[in-house]
């Protein structure tokens, strides 16, 4: 169950950030510790080991900016560089590279693929997925010295009473003034109220956040939880499109559309990870299977 945009389907620093998911092994270099999210039909009574992944990023890498982290006095709030926001469920912050597998992995399944149609190179294969989805997210963007390079526009959606991966959405940057939005959610929460939450949050992240006026985003019409969501967020409803998807399947979606001329902003405004001039664009591939092979070598 996902809304479908193609932006967070091929985000080139998402693509970097995760290792490649076809090694038959696990690499045994200390890596992040572990997010949490688990399947809701398994309730382990041991937490499982954390999956290790190596960073491809030095923390001192030149020219690279990296996300300050939260405190207990600033969590929920926003700064440059980072946007954050609190809602009665979801606690959605910033991603970073950290964040990186999980969140490819809550999006792996093959339900999730229906309507995201990553690229075969971005999908994380069961074995795999059954060990990040049992993760714990950090509310904080880094930890134990991993690196805290943002994915630009790409934002953690975690279950604020278990802080577990809810979901991912992201905004990508169309003209002046708008956007498209798109997102998924972890298997456990694929019901029409996890899903409205995220699109209420998107909405916020876009118009209060990033100060966009319009943002759109495309539903596939098969998709009845999805439909019900944005049935419920009272979006309009806008043209029906065939759309290409990365791994080749055309499909038909409907566009949905959010509007807001306020164009309030917060504290962080629009933020360097807005802008073209970004200092994180070095860290972006100039396409995604260019992201994905300076990864591997």
């Amino acid at each position: 169950m996902s809304l479908s945009c193609a932006m967070i389907a091929i985000d080139p620093p998402l693509a970097r950030a995760c290792p490649s998911t076809s090694r038959p092994s696990l690499p045994d270099t200390p890596g992040p510790p572990a997010p949490q999210t688990i399947f809701a039909s398994e309730r382990l009574p041991v937490e499982p080991a954390p999956l290790r992944c190596r960073s491809p990023h030095k923390t001192n890498a030149p020219g690279v900016m990296f996300v300050p982290p939260w405190t207990p006095e600033t969590l929920g709030t926003c700064a440059p560089g980072r946007h954050a926001l609190a809602t009665p469920e979801l606690f959605l912050r910033t991603a970073t590279h950290a964040d990186a597998l999980p969140l490819l992995a809550a999006g792996s399944d093959p339900e999730a693929q229906r309507g995201l149609g990553w690229p075969a190179h971005l999908v994380v294969p069961a074995w795999r997925r059954r060990r990040a989805l049992r993760w714990r997210m950090a509310m904080r963007p880094s930890s134990n010295g991993a690196p805290a390079i943002p994915l630009p526009n790409l934002f953690v959606a975690l279950d604020r009473e278990r802080p577990r991966l809810a979901g991912a959405l992201g905004i990508t940057p169309v003209s002046e003034g708008t956007g498209r939005a798109g997102g998924w959610l972890a298997p456990a929460y694929r019901e029409p109220g996890p899903m409205a939450g995220l699109i209420e949050a998107w909405r916020e992240i876009a118009h209060r956040h990033l100060g966009l006026t319009e943002v759109r985003c495309s539903v596939d019409p098969g998709n009845e939880v999805a439909i019900e969501a944005v049935r419920r967020v009272g979006l309009t409803a806008a043209e029906t499109e065939d759309i290409t998807l990365d791994d080749g399947r055309t499909v038909p979606l409907v566009w949905h559309v959010s509007r807001d001329t306020s164009r309030a902003q917060c504290a962080a405004g629009q933020g360097p990870d807005w802008t073209e001039t970004s200092p994180w664009a070095a860290v972006a591939g100039p396409s995604p299977q260019g992201a994905v092979e300076g990864a591997r070598s």
